[in-house]
């Protein structure tokens, strides 16, 4: 069924913020934005905390349209490439059995997502990306946007964001293969895709050395080496909130050469009334939202915009 509005709302939860977007076919732009930080101090434990601020929040996103994507941190999915053999009678069950031994557990209790890696095919076999999330805290999610007035529309994976992001607003280098990194305080994330498809996935603890910029550089440094190790990127791309802060950024990209800020807006046009030296500083916190609304607005509409490509990567909510 053709969606009602042409608006498409993206929302990503973080450990002290979540940032929200709206994207409109009609304007082909991303129209509406906020970015909602947590008050400091004693906090609840983080779904409690998510569900508080975004009730607090209502108020900032009345103008929003009310389905909404929302983004789950990847660091508790089980997010992997598995290989079948081309003639196997049962290719549901088989990524079944592959996933059941990445967790302890009924798979039951698992919502899990499979798209097929038609790239990396060959004669023999066939190559899926699956992701799993607790069947429990995808549930929780919805509810939690549904007590805050909001209708839940997906709940998808924040790194599927983040690589829908970089496939719109750079498209021409999207070819090679491409290292996302995604810095938060307490997390990065480190994400290798080629041509808009996933290939691995890390995430490792930061915090340790979120107050001092060379020691949280040289750590990314040190992770990024082991990640990568023989198949080093052509193109790495940083974002999240740890990059707002002049002397981070600059202490990130003297350690790790070659790397820059992704933009989420280099090609997505944003209609927002903002100065464009505040939108770059507030576009660490905006890239995962921006995808997951692109993603949306591609998936629902029926001809998909020019402005991004389509990625089906999603958890049903």
């Amino acid at each position: 069924m053709k969606p009602t509005t042409d608006c498409f709302c993206g929302i990503d939860f973080q450990s002290d913020y979540f940032s929200a977007v709206q994207y409109s076919l009609k304007e082909r732009a991303i129209t509406l934005l906020s970015i909602q930080p947590f008050p400091a101090g004693k906090r609840a434990g983080e779904w409690k905390l998510w569900r508080r601020e975004l009730k607090n929040g209502k108020p900032r996103l009345k103008y929003f349209s009310q389905g909404i994507a929302a983004a789950i941190p990847a660091q508790y999915a089980v997010v992997k490439l598995a290989t079948v053999d081309a003639d196997e009678p049962s290719v549901e069950e088989a990524l079944k059995w592959e996933l059941a031994q990445s967790f302890a557990g009924n798979p039951d209790d698992f919502v899990f997502d499979a798209q097929e890696m038609v790239g990396i095919a060959t004669g023999k076999t066939r190559t899926f990306l699956l992701a799993a999330y607790r069947r429990k805290l995808v549930e929780q999610t919805a509810d939690m946007v549904r007590s805050a007035g909001f209708k839940p529309q997906a709940v998808g994976l924040d790194i599927f964001g983040l690589i829908n992001v970089f496939e719109a607003n750079y498209r021409e280098r999207s070819a090679a293969p491409c290292l996302l990194i995604h810095c938060e305080e307490s997390v990065t994330k480190l994400i290798l895709s080629r041509g808009g498809e996933f290939l691995d996935f890390r995430c490792f603890d930061s915090s340790g050395h979120a107050t001092d910029e060379l020691a949280f550089a040289a750590a990314a440094a040190s992770e990024i080496d082991r990640f990568c190790q023989g198949r080093r990127p052509e193109a790495m791309f940083a974002t999240g909130s740890w990059f707002q802060q002049v002397l981070h950024r600059e202490a990130f990209f003297e350690t790790i050469p070659g790397a820059e800020l992704l933009n989420p807006f280099r090609e997505v046009k944003c209609q927002v009334v903002i100065e464009e030296q505040q939108l770059k500083e507030y576009s660490t916190q905006l890239s995962v939202a921006v995808g997951l609304a692109l993603q949306r607005a591609s998936l629902l509409s029926e001809d998909s915009p020019p402005d991004h490509p389509t990625r089906s990567e999603e958890l049903s909510a």
